[in-house]
């Protein structure tokens, strides 16, 4: 009967021993899940505030991008209307320029079809209504070589109005009725080449500058695009 008792309390021993042992065990692996769900919730409440951050950036990039479609389309607009418009003040231009010309090319050509030249020309009987040949001059000129013949008066007398015909209508012609010449229209000529080339290398070069604004505004844009996260 003792040693029944005996053994029983041996049994009773190992049997605390093991659920002490087991005691740990739980308590040790009930630790480390609270520690793992920690973690987790951890982690979790970090993804969450990603996630909530980036749909944030999303919606700021999309209205971003939303707003720089719509300044490319003003600002391709505003160049598209500043194009014509500088097309059109320029063919204005040249087209003043032409007709400048033409209007002066014209005036010449109706001021010496009325020039004294003309005149005197065309009505020799009239040269006393110039003003610039006086009749007692002549007179003058001939009785004070009244020693010579006749033949030497009237050469006198015909070189002394030719001499004052020529001074009369020289002095009377202004500076605007004379002709241009021939380098003159060259000249004229190549400066409405060069205007053009002008125009036309300025229209390449805006042209250019628009293009290289869109392309650098496109590329700003895809810079904003958001970014795609992986959870």
């Amino acid at each position: 009967m003792q040693s029944e008792l005996d053994l029983l309390r041996q049994e009773n021993v190992k049997l605390l021993a093991e659920n002490a042992q087991l005691r740990q065990i739980i308590e040790e692996k009930d630790s480390h899940a609270k520690l793992r769900d920690a973690e987790l919730n951890t982690r979790i409440a970090e993804v969450e505030r990603s996630a909530k951050e980036h749909a944030e950036s999303a919606r700021q990039s999309q209205t971003e991008n939303a707003e720089l479609k719509g300044r490319v389309a003003n600002l391709e607009q505003e160049f598209k209307k500043q194009d014509l418009q500088f097309l059109t003040e320029e063919c204005e231009s040249t087209f003043q320029i032409e007709n400048h010309n033409s209007d002066i090319t014209s005036q010449k050509n109706t001021n010496i079809s009325q020039s004294p030249v003309s005149i005197i020309e065309t009505h020799p009987d009239e040269e006393n209504s110039t003003g610039s040949i006086d009749p007692k001059q002549v007179q003058s000129a001939v009785s004070s070589e009244s020693g010579l013949d006749n033949t030497s008066k009237q050469v006198i007398n015909t070189t002394f109005i030719t001499r004052e015909i020529k001074q009369s209508s020289e002095s009377q012609i202004p500076d605007s009725v004379k002709l241009k010449s021939l380098e003159e229209k060259e000249i004229d000529e190549f400066i409405d080449l060069e205007n053009k080339k002008r125009v036309s290398n300025i229209m390449r070069q805006r042209n250019r500058e628009m293009f290289q604004d869109q392309n650098t505004t496109l590329d700003n844009i895809c810079q904003f695009r958001p970014n795609h996260y992986v959870i």
